[in-house]
């Protein structure tokens, strides 16, 4: 045998390989392209086809899904094959959710000639206008971790995009905004222009880290200062429970990181007063709850003159939840309203639109405490309130339908489990992630799965309180969710 023969070994369903040539069009890198992207067809959800996002299986069948797509199938069954699935408490792949990263990192090194269009366009303005419109080139080229990551350090197209009006807190698909890549990579005076134009501090990204983590986690004490003085939370925990210190590796990061601020709390690190400018866009979708006929019809003569849309049931597109008093009511539409972020509001909002006959502001007609906590924190991009929890309905649930309870859940970014989780059992109590609106200094942050049952009945269920599994009432859920917050459980 020839020594200098070029030995090629191919399986046998391996597909004879195409001539090594470049293809007619679509430049040198056409090839890869199209190999990328039939990867990322391959790393798509089975339920949602979108890229996946926190990668993991129900345990029988070879279908991936989103952990937020099947939720609702823990326990159950596979969505698309009906294989009864017999995981209970479903882990994210950590090596699939790293490859998802680092093909997003491959798709912006291949089309950075996408870029070089984009900057040698002749009429911008028009170009921009395109982006308005549309919601989509624009918002994804500023969008730091789906697209052009390196050009989060390019000052000059920043500025540009942010004084055409691009969003300064878009997400890409894994909760990254252009403040956490700036942060990251060491950009100070990007940061500056982002906080200039009112870039959300505090807003956690993948794995709930902040951008103060990210400064830290790099070494970048310029950043760091500067988030600081911006109102950067030192408490802010990931799921992790990790705070920025935890991540310092100088004294001098330590120091700055170090004690923390006298007068912060869990309530301050998740609301602060917002700018007009952020409130949320798009058509005012009105909804009642326990009006009376009159008032109802009153509802409905306003959202005629203000061009509103007046929903019966309540659905992701509701803005303002309308309550008669100044009282937060248990019915589910109201709480769901407050789960989702809505304006929930007096009914002399109502009144005094009538007579102005225009949308008269908000503040002066909002319900405090839990609807306004629940309204800052989505207007500031932070988990949802029941983040990082996971919730076992025993017994029989009347007061509060069990359907109801789980659709709260849900609302509240928690999860269900289909077993009751057992608190002895290693794996339950190894697991290493916290609540993130759990009180930083209560040991309640461990909690991670909640026994619920319904208190008014007879049922009393032996009690549970153990490391990451806790036996909850009802009632303390449901006044979870009026004041929105993680309250303390009586011991």
């Amino acid at each position: 045998m020839p020594g200098n023969r070029d030995l090629r070994v191919r399986s046998g369903n391996q597909p004879r390989p195409a001539p090594a040539m470049e293809p007619a069009a679509g430049g040198a890198w056409a090839h890869s392209r199209a190999a990328l992207n039939r990867l990322e067809t391959l790393l798509r959800c089975s339920r949602c086809t979108n890229i996946l996002k926190e990668p993991v299986c129900l345990g029988r069948c070879e279908h991936i899904f989103c952990s937020n797509c099947v939720s609702d199938c823990l326990g159950a069954e596979c969505p698309v094959c009906n294989t009864p699935a017999w995981i209970q408490d479903v882990k994210i792949n950590r090596q699939l959710d790293s490859m998802i990263q680092l093909c997003s990192k491959l798709h912006n090194l291949l089309h950075e000639n996408e870029l070089s269009d984009l900057k040698e366009e002749t009429s911008r303005k028009n170009l921009f206008n395109h982006a308005e419109s549309k919601k989509n080139s624009i918002k994804m080229w500023f969008s730091p971790r789906s697209k052009k990551v390196r050009y989060v350090g390019d000052i000059p197209s920043v500025a540009y995009l942010l004084q055409n009006g691009s969003d300064p807190n878009v997400k890409d698909h894994a909760g990254w905004t252009p403040l956490h890549e700036a942060c990251s990579h060491g950009h100070l005076q990007v940061v500056e222009l982002l906080l200039q134009h009112k870039a959300l501090v505090n807003t956690p990204g993948y794995q709930n880290d902040s951008p103060l983590h990210d400064a830290a986690k790099n070494g970048h004490v310029d950043i760091v200062k500067l988030l600081l003085s911006h109102g950067a939370s030192r408490n802010a925990v990931n799921i992790f429970g990790l705070r920025p210190v935890d991540y310092a590796d100088s004294k001098t990061m330590k120091s700055l990181l170090l004690p923390p601020e006298k007068n912060e709390s869990s309530s301050t690190r998740h609301c602060s007063v917002m700018h007009a400018a952020q409130r949320r866009d798009g058509p005012l979708v009105l909804i009642g709850s326990g009006l009376s006929s009159e008032q109802q019809k009153m509802l409905s003569e306003l959202a005629a003159i203000l061009k509103a849309k007046k929903c019966a049931e309540f659905d992701s597109t509701v803005t303002h939840v309308i309550i008669s008093g100044d009282t937060v009511q248990s019915t589910l539409k109201c709480m769901l309203g407050i789960l989702n972020g809505c304006w929930i509001l007096n009914f002399e909002w109502v009144r005094a639109c009538l007579q102005s006959k225009q949308c008269e502001q908000e503040e002066k007609y909002e319900i405090p405490q839990g609807p306004q906590r629940s309204r800052l924190n989505r207007e500031q991009l932070l988990p949802k309130l029941f983040d990082g929890c996971y919730f076992y309905f025993e017994g029989v649930f009347r007061h509060h339908p069990k359907d109801n309870l789980i659709k709260l859940v849900t609302a509240a970014g928690g999860q269900i489990l289909r077993r009751k989780p057992k608190p002895d059992s290693d794996v339950t109590q190894t697991i290493n992630t916290v609540a993130y609106h759990a009180k930083p200094d209560s040991d309640q942050r461990f909690c991670t799965q909640y026994i619920l049952y319904e208190d008014v009945s007879c049922h009393r269920p032996e009690r549970v309180r153990q490391g990451k599994v806790w036996m909850a009432p009802s009632s303390w859920f449901i006044d979870c969710v009026i004041s929105f917050e993680l309250l303390p459980l009586d011991s």
